[in-house]
């Protein structure tokens, strides 16, 4: 369920995108073991806060869940 809801709020920020100019989505981990699910579809922690990550959303297309 977790990646089917990461889906769609991927594919609403790819259609956000498409009338704001956007280049990532931000989330943040309630803990460990949620920044461990986010990291392995391709999000990145950002330096010095451990559990807020983005998703870069890429030129075209976005990235493949």
């Amino acid at each position: 369920m977790g990646k089917l809801l990461l889906a769609c709020a991927v594919d609403r920020c790819l259609k956000a995108r498409r009338d704001v100019a956007a280049f990532a989505m931000i989330v943040d981990a309630k803990d460990d073991k949620a920044k461990q699910f986010y990291e392995h579809y391709g999000c990145v922690a950002f330096t010095g806060q451990p559990l807020t990550l983005y998703l870069g959303l890429g030129h075209q297309g976005g990235p493949a869940l």
